[in-house]
């Protein structure tokens, strides 16, 4: 029997990524909006990089207002992580599918119930009906 993570794998909604925009394409993109030289701009990149690295080793969390706060943590193990968290009014803003402009795969099953997704499932493989628990 299959199950409904196998469901939403093959017929839940996906967003369809496109090519990662790399360091360069960012100061690119920032260049253009602003007149900024990129290499100016991909330098500044490189010592937000430095800056993050030299204070989460010196135990000091650092904000961004409007992007993200990083702060370091450590396991009962000894290792030390980063923890990253999204700012608040950027994760509501990226949430709201009104402005999403990307492809999203299997679109017309966003909100589909249990039920739907399971007949949707057991019309294709028959032989291998959902289990929903």
């Amino acid at each position: 029997m299959a199950t409904r993570i196998e469901a939403l794998r093959d017929f839940g909604p996906r967003l369809k990524h496109n090519k990662t925009l790399d360091d360069r394409d960012l100061a690119q993109w920032v260049a253009m909006r602003t007149s900024m030289n990129p290499n100016v701009i991909t330098l500044a990149l490189l010592e937000l990089k430095a800056a993050i690295v030299y204070h989460a080793l010196q135990g000091t969390p650092l904000k961004l207002a409007g992007l993200f706060r990083v702060a370091p943590t450590i396991d009962r193990h000894g290792n030390i992580k980063l923890n990253l968290r999204v700012d608040a009014d950027l994760k509501d803003t990226i949430n709201n599918i009104k402005h999403y402009t990307g492809e999203i795969q299997n679109r017309a099953n966003i909100g589909m119930t249990d039920e739907e997704m399971k007949a949707l499932w057991d019309a294709v493989h028959a032989d291998d009906p959902l289990e929903l628990e």
